[in-house]
């Protein structure tokens, strides 16, 4: 016999329930990135402790789906609901009377249970019920429930107080899921700077298309779909602009004379060699640039410097007569412009900031 479904009563002269099934998991969606074998094999080694720890701990984690019912009014819902309004004008099972309790039965799945419990509750105006505090994650839950069931005019009236908390929590500093969620709040809540920001960092830092979780982003060329196309075309820039040079250089076209351009061509053959870079360079026109950040491959060529210091003589070795740098750092300028967002493609007017 199945686990008996814990019973939530949201109106105790409720005439449908609600049937959540959903099932525990720590699993993410997320999968981890990066360039080197080495980070790879820790992070291998890292899923490895965190599978044997969901082991150990299995017997703790019902392996049946969990069944969560919730007590409502269908009445209150199609006020509130646009969904539910249209489900009850359409011949659905769901609209009938079930014949051994006379409620209308809605089945649910995989939604957040507290955050499903959150949102019926303010459909029913059960403000005492509401959490004063909630979780970044909580509250893109909310979002996601709300976004199904058509009830995001409904959730805004109550998102203020949760809204002015993110003030005191720190956001993300690397591209990571936590970022992508903050990114994900920021167009909700139409925090632009936030979205901005965390969108920026995606840009830079993924080192594959970037993951955007299945999150219900606006999609399309006024979506966030645009970012790994600027994402993509801002690599490319890099690299093709660096094969360009390794070309004028061989060529003669850039230097002030033969041993000038012949010095520099060495000087950013070394270079690019030394950083693993020679390769991606002659393929500069692989899309989806797989395991290939625009940030990490940036400070690689910046950081490609007019003098380099020979440990074996002890000494500084100049480059060429002229600044390869300033070449390099061109280059770097001009794919970083790929990676201007224009905030008026993703929302119609600017919203609220965090820092108020």
């Amino acid at each position: 016999m199945g686990e008996k479904p814990k019973l939530v009563t949201i109106d105790p002269n409720g005439d449908m329930l609600i049937k959540l099934k959903y099932r525990s998991t720590l699993q993410s969606k997320w999968k981890n990135e990066s360039e080197s074998l080495g980070d790879w094999i820790a992070q291998a080694e890292a899923a490895k402790a965190s599978i044997e720890n969901e082991t150990a701990q299995s017997k703790q984690i019902p392996t049946q789906p969990t069944k969560v019912h919730y007590l409502v009014s269908s009445r209150q819902l199609r006020i509130v609901s646009p969904y539910f309004e249209k489900m009850f004008k359409r011949n659905y099972d769901e609209t009938v009377p079930n014949t051994e309790d006379g409620l209308y039965h809605v089945r649910a799945q995989q939604w957040n249970p507290h955050a499903l419990a959150i949102m019926l509750n303010i459909a029913h105006l059960q403000f005492v019920a509401l959490p004063k505090k909630i979780s970044v994650r909580l509250f893109v839950a909310l979002f996601l429930v709300a976004d199904y069931y058509q009830m995001e005019d409904a959730l805004r009236l109550f998102t203020k107080e949760w809204q002015d908390q993110l003030q005191e929590q720190l956001m993300p500093t690397v591209y990571c899921e936590e970022l992508m969620l903050w990114m994900f709040l920021g167009v909700k809540l139409k925090e632009w700077e936030v979205f901005e920001s965390m969108a920026s960092m995606a840009m830079r830092e993924a080192c594959c298309p970037i993951q955007f979780l299945d999150l219900p982003f606006p999609r399309g060329e006024k979506g966030v779909g645009q970012l790994d196309s600027m994402r993509c075309a801002a690599i490319q820039e890099l690299l093709a602009g660096t094969h360009k040079l390794n070309q004028d250089l061989y060529e003669g076209n850039v230097g002030c004379g033969y041993g000038c351009s012949a010095t520099m061509l060495g000087f950013l053959q070394k270079s690019l060699w030394d950083h693993k870079l020679l390769s991606r360079i002659e393929k500069h026109d692989q899309h989806p640039f797989e395991e290939l950040s625009f940030e990490v491959l940036y400070q690689k060529l910046s950081g490609i410097n007019h003098f380099t210091y020979s440990q074996s003589h002890g000494t500084m070795m100049r480059a060429g007569c002229c600044e390869i740098h300033n070449h390099l750092l061109a280059i770097c300028e001009k794919a970083e412009a790929h990676l201007e967002l224009d905030l008026g493609r993703f929302q119609p007017e600017h919203g609220g900031r965090l820092d108020g």
